[in-house]
């Protein structure tokens, strides 16, 4: 019999396992929200934690059999993690997410620039190509990313 057929979240309080966070963001229409989700414990292993969301949390209080919502493992100790269970580092890593996001972003951007600088908006037809390829430049932030 599975483990988590008819657990219920009362019995994993006494397991002492801890809750993790994670921050998120949601745009709505009057401003940007910083959003904080609890995610607990179902099953530990010796290098893991299984974690649901607060819904599946309410399900199993409620005494719902569980019905195979996904669980999310994290490993435990890792600095990159879905989940942390300490607050600050939750943030720390929400801020990290927005860091790298905003690079991503960053580089997106310029490549589409350099894209649609090499032709003019209606271009009368496509062009011709080298072997699939075609050099549409070399701008200077191409030159600092690492190709390894």
């Amino acid at each position: 019999m599975n483990q988590l057929t008819d657990m219920k979240i009362d019995s994993l309080s006494e397991h002492d396992l801890p809750v993790h966070y994670r921050f998120t963001d949601s745009v709505r229409s009057d401003g940007l929200y910083l959003v904080e989700s609890k995610w607990y414990p179902v099953r530990e292993t010796e290098c893991c934690y299984y974690l649901v969301d607060e819904h599946s949390k309410r399900m199993l209080n409620v005494g719902n059999n569980w019905f195979g919502r996904p669980q999310k493992r994290v490993i435990k100790g890792a600095l990159r993690s879905f989940a942390h269970p300490d607050r600050d580092m939750a943030f720390q890593s929400y801020l990290a997410r927005k860091r790298s996001q905003a690079w991503h972003a960053k580089v997106g951007q310029q490549t589409a620039n350099v894209a649609l600088g090499a032709y003019p908006e209606r271009s009368p037809s496509a062009p011709d190509t080298v072997n699939g390829q075609l050099k549409l430049g070399a701008p200077q932030f191409i030159s600092e990313l690492v190709f390894d």
